[in-house]
């Protein structure tokens, strides 16, 4: 594991742009996630 991020309530950062970081790092190989709700982004 390289990195790990603990969002909490999300007040500075929301899950959908941790994941669209993420997403877009060509580094990252594989992500596991638990998220409780994603209220933004694209469907």
């Amino acid at each position: 594991m390289s990195l790990s991020v603990g969002p909490g309530n999300a007040v500075e950062v929301t899950a959908t742009e941790v994941l669209t970081c993420l997403a877009e790092d060509d580094a990252t190989r594989a992500l596991a996630l638990h998220v409780e709700s994603v209220s933004d982004g694209p469907a």
